[in-house]
């Protein structure tokens, strides 16, 4: 857990006093709210002693790893000279602590002032704070509204406040600076802290500090792409809701479905299986055209048209089934262009990409969004292909007993490893070439016709 935090960023710089007295950098863990039923599934107990032992294991973990990766990247020179101190022998308080974080001591050998040193550690304590997810009696939410004007689109961002214990309860800021919310006025103070560390969050929204009432915001389509798509996560981590509409919430992707023809030619004039027959060769070519999709429902004629006007205006956002969906312009270039394209790959390359193997030679910025197929391919695609794969037992060599869940997943392992020798097989022999372009990796959704294996 504590390389995920590392790796992640989730660290922040600290500076205690331990029970000698000693001033000591060190570097502590800042899980997000995603982190927290890892978290809760490492406790022992549900008692205070077992979440402060947690804690504290963490905290040791978290910091042991920082100080190795930043003396590793010392060592191979991935650090400037002048990117940390060079010791901890500094000319003030504040540089010693900085100096400290990077040396496999922690203590800070120079001594200063009681006060000074009181201070800096009332400073480093607000600082950290102000990373850390509210968790008061009441935070701060916004509520973007669709624009009533589809020409003008400008989004009305509002702030809302509501109580910790019911997050249902949405009440207008505007409403709490009025005096009119069931909420005390002790928590003035509060509110205003929330709304500094939101703007600087998402200094987007500065324009909310020019409002004697700060309540509402107009914002235009720019700012609210950026503020959807780089902001959210930090929002989110910091205890901050967005509540938006339901298209932009979503986050649908466009992509493009592979889906088999019945029947018709390869490119070398040889009959290309369509899946009708008995039996299934998944060395087989199989003809497919490419369809259009925003997350798992094909896109019409007329939501194509919309998507190309759009991109001839280069706006962000787009219209579709009556919600605002978030395009990327890359995308839908390719989109338009490869919609409607008939193309070829093996029955197993196809296998491979409903699994979530392969992404069928589409660039990098389109999502496969899943493989249509009749015929025996159809039905191993809809669900018999957990049958074809069956639970192995343990193997003579390995010390232990495999689990049900294991053998099968041992099963799975094995039948993956035999579709990829027999498609390097294929290639070999010169089969089952696809048409030219970049092959990148993606992790493409299950086609919509089936589930996905257990």
């Amino acid at each position: 857990m504590a390389a995920v935090l590392v790796a992640a960023g989730r660290v922040v710089p600290v500076l205690v006093r331990d029970g000698s007295g000693q001033l000591r950098a060190r570097w502590w863990p800042l899980p997000a709210a995603e982190d927290r039923p890892w978290l809760e599934a490492m406790l022992p107990a549900d008692d205070l002693a077992s979440q402060r032992q947690l804690a504290e294991a963490l905290a040791d973990a978290v910091d042991r790893c920082v100080r190795e990766h930043l003396l590793q990247r010392a060592r191979t020179g991935a650090v400037a000279p002048n990117g940390l101190p060079p010791s901890r022998h500094a000319g003030d308080l504040p540089e010693a602590w900085l100096a400290a974080l990077a040396q496999e001591d922690s203590r800070l050998s120079l001594t200063a002032d009681p006060d000074a040193e009181a201070a800096l550690l009332q400073g480093v304590a607000a600082w950290v704070r102000q990373g850390v997810a509210a968790s008061g009696d009441l935070q701060l939410c916004l509520r973007c509204h669709e624009p009533p004007d589809a020409r003008r689109r400008r989004w009305l961002v509002e702030l809302l406040l509501r109580p910790a214990a019911d997050p249902s309860l949405l009440v207008p800021l505007a409403a709490f600076w009025a005096g009119e919310s069931p909420f005390a006025a002790s928590a003035f103070e509060a509110v205003l802290g929330q709304l500094g560390l939101l703007i600087r969050l998402a200094p987007e929204l500065a324009a909310l500090l020019e409002q004697q009432a700060p309540a509402a915001l107009e914002l235009d389509e720019a700012a609210l792409v950026c503020l959807v798509t780089q902001r959210l996560s930090l929002l989110a981590e910091a205890g901050f809701a967005l509540l938006l509409p339901s298209g932009l919430r979503q986050g649908q992707r466009l992509g493009l479905r592979a889906r088999t023809l019945e029947s018709g030619t390869g490119k070398r004039g040889k009959a290309a299986p369509s899946g009708g027959g008995a039996g299934l060769d998944l060395a087989g070519l199989f003809r497919f055209e490419w369809q259009a999709a925003l997350g798992d429902r094909p896109l019409s004629a007329a939501e194509l048209t919309s998507l190309e006007r759009a991109a001839a205006l280069k706006r962000p956002l787009v219209r579709l089934r009556g919600q605002w969906t978030l395009v990327d312009a890359a995308a839908v270039a390719g989109l338009l262009r490869l919609a409607g394209q008939r193309a070829e790959a093996s029955g197993g390359d196809l296998l491979r990409s409903a699994l979530g193997l392969g992404q069928l030679d589409l660039p990098p910025e389109l999502e496969l969004a899943g493989v249509e197929a009749s015929g025996p391919l159809g039905t191993l695609l809809a669900g018999d292909l957990h049958q074809r794969v069956e639970a192995l037992p343990t193997p003579e060599a390995f010390k232990g007993e495999l689990r049900p869940y294991q053998q099968r997943g041992l099963g799975w392992l094995v039948f993956l490893g035999r579709l990829g020798a027999a498609e390097k097989s294929l290639h070999r022999h010169g089969a089952g070439r696809r048409r030219p372009g970049r092959r990148a990796p993606g992790c493409p959704h299950w086609h919509t016709r089936g589930k996905p294996p257990p």
